[in-house]
């Protein structure tokens, strides 16, 4: 048996609240064990926190690259409602002057109908103009052999 220059009480290795006796070789095998164990849950923890950091910047990144992408798209959306908003006033623009045309030809119209009157022309050329009717030495009338063609001149 081993020699046992000090001895330390211990937890029990399976989990009882119970002590028990160990020597000092055995409890420095523990303690390097202790140590080892720790060590290496420092290592893990380490790895993970710089995985999770990792992780943490390709999402800040990720995130970024959504919002640029949401950013250009709404911009791109409020330039074409700025445009077909434009087209628009250009439209009713466009439409309130064809109105106006539309009256000012139906006003021009309605003027020269009412000074079109076939009495006023009549008039107009008789008096103005010296237009008489045709006597009957200007009248000539044409006598056809074959009624289905007549050239007039």
């Amino acid at each position: 048996m081993a020699k046992v220059s000090r001895l330390y009480w211990t937890r029990s290795a399976d989990g009882s609240a119970a002590r028990e006796l160990i020597s000092d070789q055995e409890y420095q095998l523990r303690r390097q064990q202790e140590k080892e164990r720790a060590a290496r849950q420092r290592r893990l923890r380490n790895r993970n926190q710089v995985r999770a950091r990792r992780q943490a910047k390709y999402n800040t990144i990720r995130v970024a690259v959504y919002l640029l992408a949401v950013t250009a798209f709404l911009l791109a959306y409020v330039a074409l409602q700025s445009s077909v908003t434009t087209s628009m006033k250009e439209l009713a623009n466009l439409q309130s002057q064809i109105a106006t045309l539309k009256a000012e030809n139906s006003a021009t119209e309605n003027r020269m109908n009412a000074g079109a009157n076939l009495e006023t022309v009549k008039d107009k050329a008789q008096k103005s103009l010296g237009m008489v009717y045709a006597d009957s030495s200007q009248i000539v009338y044409y006598t056809m052999e074959d009624t289905d063609y007549m050239d007039q001149y």
